[in-house]
C-alpha cells in the first residue's frame, strides 16, 4: 500500500488507515469534490475552494 511505503526507500513507515480508524472512527482517505459546474479539468486549470 503506498500510504504505508517511503517511495524513496520502499521501507514501510505509517500505518495511515490504522491511524485513521483508532483517531477518527473511520478510513476515509483521499480528495474529495462536489462539481459546481459542467466543464473540463486539464493540466493548469484554475481550481477553486467554496
Amino acid at each position: 500500500m503506498l500510504q504505508k511505503t517511503n517511495t524513496k526507500t520502499g521501507q514501510q513507515n505509517c500505518d495511515t488507515i490504522g491511524v485513521l480508524n483508532e483517531r477518527f472512527g473511520h478510513q476515509d482517505f483521499g480528495v474529495y469534490c462536489s462539481v459546481r459546474s459542467p466543464g473540463t479539468v486539464g493540466i493548469n486549470s484554475m481550481l477553486s475552494l467554496f
